[in-house]
């Protein structure tokens, strides 16, 4: 999967690179997938994705005080006062994890589904 400048990989090529992934090296096809950008998502879609059983790769960026653009995995949600996306990151080895919804910090997102 093709890497830029700071050796991270563009959004929609690791959506593309993981589809071929699964055809060339896998020779399985999906029932579904989604590829979609910040004004594409809203929380209606994320709490959908979970409703669904769909593993969804979000760009995230402002993830913490030491990493700002980083990839994780959505696993589910917790709505409280806030809106916090339960992930998975390569930083954590729990999924205890959570992420704070807003429309601006998530840059992308994607699944695919078998």
């Amino acid at each position: 999967m093709h890497h830029n400048d700071n050796f991270g990989t563009y959004l929609s090529n690791g959506f593309d690179g993981l589809g071929d992934y699964l055809e060339k090296d896998y020779k399985t096809s999906w029932a579904g997938n989604d590829f979609r950008r910040r004004s594409a998502i809203d929380w209606e879609w994320i709490k959908l994705q979970v409703l669904n059983n769909n593993v969804v790769c979000y760009a995230v960026n402002n993830f913490n005080e030491n990493v700002d653009d980083h990839s994780v995995l959505g696993v589910g949600y917790v709505n409280t006062d806030k809106t916090y996306i339960r992930i998975a990151s390569g930083f954590s080895k729990t999924l205890s994890n959570f992420f704070e919804y807003k429309y601006t910090n998530i840059d992308g997102a994607w699944y695919y589904r078998w």
